[in-house]
């Protein structure tokens, strides 16, 4: 059976658009979220986490249909139009992988802090930034299998412990500020005389807020200095939390 040139590549196009809509859906998904036009679960658990995934199986099978549809037609012809929705569903589907094994590689969990024994808390004003629907802020929080946030913290985020710094705590609070600015965060709360600094972290793709606090107190002759980042939506942050609070004491005690 013989297909005409012309309808073999109106097909082709139909794949090639199939192949894209995983990566239009994203697109879509993550303007939406970021300017409010939907909420997060459907900006980005459907076109974002769920969608995608879903359209791409659709276009392997388009895509290989693609193939016999070019060998039908002339393949010397359309091998280029042919290959095209494959490659871009490759493309997708790897993309899809890496974020899996991302998630895969870290606890679902969405709140690390550098002091479970005596945990910081926000101010009225975060915690009316944050929402009703948000993730709640507890002493001790438990990840979806029941397992202490804290003892997932102590495994997977090494980094999340006190820094002790030689300079008195008001010396430190500057330290301390510069700090959490140099990694991207707006302060929200400015208090040398309580120790105390609150700040925002907002995505750049989607615009999702996680709120952090420090705690600068004297600690023997010099100053211990405490932080917790608590993202407001979603069961895991894919590592965030625990690689902002790693940067912020990096750029603390350089």
């Amino acid at each position: 059976m013989k297909i005409s040139i012309t309808a073999a590549k109106t097909y082709l196009r139909i794949a090639l658009l199939i192949a894209v809509l995983p990566v239009i859906s994203i697109v879509v998904g993550a303007v939406a979220t970021k300017t409010g036009l939907l909420n997060w679960k459907l900006g980005f658990g459907l076109l974002t986490f769920k969608g995608p995934p879903m359209i791409a199986l659709l276009s392997v099978a388009t895509g290989v249909i693609g193939l016999v549809v070019a060998l039908m037609a002339g393949i010397k012809d359309l091998w280029l139009r042919a290959a095209a929705p494959l490659v871009v569903t490759l493309v997708v589907m790897g993309g899809f992988m890496g974020l899996k094994s991302v998630a895969t590689s870290v606890p679902p969990i969405h709140d690390v802090a550098t002091d479970w024994s005596e945990p910081l808390t926000f101010s009225e004003g975060v915690m009316a930034s944050r929402g009703a629907e948000s993730n709640p802020v507890v002493a001790d929080p438990l990840a979806p299998d029941k397992s202490r946030v804290a003892e997932l913290n102590a495994k997977a985020c090494p980094a999340a412990k006190p820094a002790v710094l030689a300079e008195a705590p008001a010396a430190a609070y500057g330290k301390v500020k510069a700090a959490l600015l140099s990694v991207g965060l707006t302060l929200v709360t400015d208090e040398p005389a309580t120790g105390r600094i609150e700040a925002v972290a907002t995505s750049r793709l989607y615009g999702f807020k996680d709120d952090v606090v420090a705690r600068i107190r004297a600690k023997d002759a010099g100053t211990q200095v405490d932080f917790r980042s608590v993202s407001r939506v979603g069961i895991s942050d894919l590592g965030a939390n625990c690689k902002r609070i790693t940067a912020i004491r990096a750029a603390l005690l350089k």
